[in-house]
């Protein structure tokens, strides 16, 4: 299958082996560079999975992962390290000499486990369409029945999670469409803001789908029940070209979800009537001049996720005077349990353990579900029955990804 890479980074390999095998002929400088392509896209591939956000750092990655990775020109193999120091030397890549093995020993091979491309490539760059092996790339090591024997409690939904396909080429055009376009907003170093698909995103989000188109899926559950898996770490642009047996899906939401959760463990009548009705995020934001998502970024990072309490500040003054007394709640609460984690167990008590094993095709995202059209108003009212189990209304918004 064919996909897009930086342009550089082809020339990069071009140039370099013309240097360095001088008598090099076409067919075989043809087979050298697909081996370096797919090498250097494994080793990307492996620090994506690692290092989603951040390429900074090295990934390690075993031997038996890599070995396939041969090539024969007059009578010398070139093994997989081989070909990896040529990158290194190309700065294409970069190998930490931190983790070798048999280091000083001469009559044997090193083993280098750590590495990291130079995304130097992926930036401000045109694009060439190549060939990679996607299938040996993405191999997948860990079938079905290995996650069906680990997890025998989540049969249903990760038989749903291999029953998804997605519209590979129609997401990808998409991207290639709508490069530089807004993405979401995201709180970096303490600040909002704005995410745009770039070049090296392209290559990231193709790389992720990628590995589910290929079924090289994954699944963990946390210690407070939420259900991970290659599909809830779909980029979110990617959902409208995803099938469930076949078929396109839509969407029930949760509005003020964690809020809302927060009212079950709290006793303050005026806040639960507005996270029942699913306007505390619009609410707080007009009040303090931002927009929606930037007000619940924050109230993520200072009101639900720390620990610490809050005692002073923009968002702690208007959280008084629209509900007073709230805060010392919250603060109280701190004081007894980790809130964080209290609400994702309360969030997977219901999304998880009750939504998720309804025998009906889902895919559940934390606090939304994923369904069939004519399935919706029946998990809507699943929805809205696991929380009426916790003396709480929900306002449950439904987002269409039919044609």
């Amino acid at each position: 299958m064919t996909t897009k890479l930086p342009t550089t980074l082809l020339e990069c390999i071009h140039i370099n082996l013309s240097k360095e095998f001088i008598q090099i002929r076409e067919k075989q400088k043809q087979l050298f560079t697909s081996k370096f392509i797919n090498l250097w896209y494994t080793i990307y591939s492996y620090q994506v999975e690692d290092y989603t956000e951040n390429l900074k750092y090295f990934t390690n990655i075993s031997r038996e992962n890599l070995r396939h990775f041969k090539v024969t020109f007059k009578g010398i193999r070139y093994q997989y390290d081989d070909l990896i120091n040529f990158l290194a030397e190309w700065a294409v890549l970069e190998v930490n000499h931190k983790y070798c093995y048999n280091k000083n020993k001469s009559n044997h091979r090193s083993f280098t486990k750590s590495y990291r491309v130079k995304t130097g490539f992926l930036k401000n760059t045109n694009m060439s369409e190549v060939k990679i092996d996607f299938e040996k790339i993405f191999g997948n090591t860990r079938n079905k029945e290995f996650w069906l024997e680990k997890y025998p409690n989540y049969t249903s939904m990760i038989q749903d999670c291999y029953n998804t396909t997605i519209d590979l080429d129609g997401f990808v055009h998409w991207l290639y469409e709508n490069e530089g376009t807004e993405l979401k907003y995201k709180m970096i170093k303490g600040s909002v803001v704005m995410t745009y698909l770039t070049t090296e995103r392209i290559i990231r989000y193709i790389n992720q789908v990628l590995k589910f188109h290929y079924k090289n899926l994954w699944f963990k559950i946390s210690d407070e029940g939420r259900f991970y898996s290659s599909l809830t770490n779909l980029p979110s642009k990617s959902i409208k070209f995803l099938k469930l047996n076949g078929k396109k899906l839509v969407e029930l939401d949760v509005k003020n979800c964690q809020p809302l959760l927060l009212s079950y463990l709290i006793n303050h009548p005026a806040y639960k009537i507005d996270v029942e009705n699913g306007v505390f995020y619009d609410k707080m934001a007009k009040a303090l001049d931002l927009k929606r998502v930037e007000f619940k970024l924050f109230s993520y990072r200072y009101i639900f996720f720390p620990n610490t309490h809050l005692k002073s500040g923009k968002i702690y003054n208007t959280l008084n005077n629209h509900y007073p007394g709230l805060i010392g709640e919250i603060n109280n609460l701190k004081k007894e349990t980790n809130l964080a984690l209290t609400l994702q167990k309360l969030e997977s008590d219901i999304f998880v353990q009750k939504i998720g094993k309804l025998p009906f095709g889902k895919i559940t995202r934390h606090d939304s579900v994923l369904v069939l059209n004519e399935n919706s108003a029946f998990f809507e009212m699943c929805i809205k029955k696991e929380f009426s189990k916790l003396g709480l209304k929900v306002n449950v918004e439904e987002k269409k990804y039919l044609p």
